[in-house]
């Protein structure tokens, strides 16, 4: 789970100036919402432009071999699980998804089941024959299932040169359809996907103007 907190520059300043309207701190919550709701939608729209908060492309060669959004998208369990508040003292926008925290920093995957992590076999299209038996055909995997979804009836594990492991299945006509590697470990590519950005900031310096305008038109009357 990440969370972050709004650094808007002035905001004290903001704050002292509701004061002297003769407004108490909880006027400033519609804005800080607008604004939390705001920066969860230019979170969203980031994510589907596959880029990070600073506009840098999020890192993840998993989804480049499968021609994907990294991290799913605006719609996608990332995106999904952003969420905004308008706390005391501004806004704040955190994840409820279990993993956020995981890609954002970059952390080292372990299994905690299981002896092994299951990696998804690299997406190559079309067919291509096994450099140590040419009588093997070797298909590519696309599917991009979890290794809970196949038959242990239809899949074994084999261990290549070098000792690597990797779950296959074996196809009719005896091709080979390689769907897994089994490691110890898998560090997650960092990516800073979800927080504010310098435009997030110059709008949410927009919409306390605007209000601070409203409220003081309202103390004029």
């Amino acid at each position: 789970m990440i969370r972050s907190e709004v650094d808007i520059v002035g905001l004290q300043d903001i704050q002292s100036r509701v004061t002297q309207l003769g407004l108490r701190a909880k006027d400033l919550r519609r804005p800080n919402a607008s604004v939390a709701q705001s920066v969860v939608l230019a979170n969203r729209l980031r994510l589907d432009a596959g880029v990070d908060v600073n506009g840098v492309p999020l890192r993840s060669q998993r989804s480049k071999q499968l021609g994907l959004t990294p991290l799913g998208g605006g719609s996608g369990l990332f995106g999904r699980s952003l969420k905004g508040d308008a706390a005391a003292d501004g806004p704040e926008i955190y994840s409820t998804f279990i993993g956020a925290g995981v890609a954002y920093r970059g952390d080292t995957i372990v299994p905690k089941r299981k002896k092994y992590l299951t990696i998804p076999a690299r997406a190559k299209g079309g067919e291509f024959a096994g450099q140590e038996n040419r009588s093997v055909r070797v298909l590519a995997n696309r599917r991009g299932d979890r290794a809970a979804h196949y038959s242990r009836k239809s899949t074994f594990v084999l261990r290549r040169a070098g000792g690597k492991l990797m779950i296959v299945q074996k196809q009719t006509g005896g091709a080979l359809r390689v769907l897994f590697f089994l490691v110890k470990k898998a560090r997650y590519p960092k990516n800073e996907w979800a927080g504010f950005s310098n435009d997030d900031q110059d709008k949410a310096m927009a919409v306390y103007e605007k209000h601070l305008d409203t409220f003081s038109d309202q103390g004029a009357h």
